[in-house]
């Protein structure tokens, strides 16, 4: 029997996260790959197509995308400096959203509203905070599942000059009698279910406390 840290429970626990994310970007990345395959197939048959102009942009096109969600691969799995530095917070949720758009269902309807973020810069860790905004919009994505019409908003304001944002969905949302348990630091790392650790958000409440913010 040994203990551990905080921060190395969570360090696991994101590992845990971050492999479901991946098999997301993974089920797209498979998708381009067929479809160049399947047009570059049926290209190599017919030479002389009408269509073929059409093909050859689309196999680019799905080839752009593999680039960028190999790219976006290696983002989530080689982890950012955990220094602190500088940060434009509108221009970092816009690196994230093509993550996000992985795992958030079909039809979303996601908006950011950080016009004031626009001209304003935050100091935090760069991989803690694509943990917190992965994490949160994770779970958003998990409530979100019976919606016919998903809704997600990351709304970014100053408030006597602190950056506030906030996230929400029109999802199943959140018992308020068990938040405060949510938010409890983990007692030690086991599943609350077949793909959850149950302690996301947990994690998010230590991450954000650590640099001297509050949830």
């Amino acid at each position: 029997m040994f203990t551990c840290s905080n921060e190395i429970i969570f360090n696991l626990a994101w590992k845990h996260k971050a492999q479901r994310i991946c098999r997301f970007l993974l089920h797209d990345l498979s998708n381009h790959l067929t479809g160049s395959l399947a047009l570059s197939e049926l290209y190599c048959e017919h030479p002389n197509a009408d269509s073929l102009k059409d093909g050859i942009v689309s196999i680019r096109n799905n080839c752009y995308k593999e680039r960028d969600l190999l790219m976006r691969l290696s983002q989530l799995n080689h982890a950012s400096s955990h220094q602190i530095t500088y940060i434009d917070l509108k221009a970092f949720l816009a690196e994230l959203l093509p993550i996000v758009r992985s795992f958030l269902p079909p039809r979303t309807n996601l908006t950011i509203k950080a016009e004031q973020a626009h001209t304003r810069v935050i100091q935090f860790s760069p991989e803690r905070l694509q943990r917190i905004f992965l994490q949160i919009l994770f779970n958003s994505a998990e409530a979100l599942q019976q919606v016919s019409d998903p809704e997600v908003c990351i709304e970014c304001t100053l408030k006597d000059e602190l950056m506030v944002c906030e996230i929400s969905d029109n999802g199943c949302g959140i018992p308020l009698d068990v938040i405060d348990k949510i938010l409890e630091a983990p007692k030690a790392l086991k599943l609350s279910d077949e793909t959850h650790l149950g302690m996301g958000l947990a994690m998010v409440q230590f991450y954000i406390s650590v640099m001297q913010g509050k949830v």
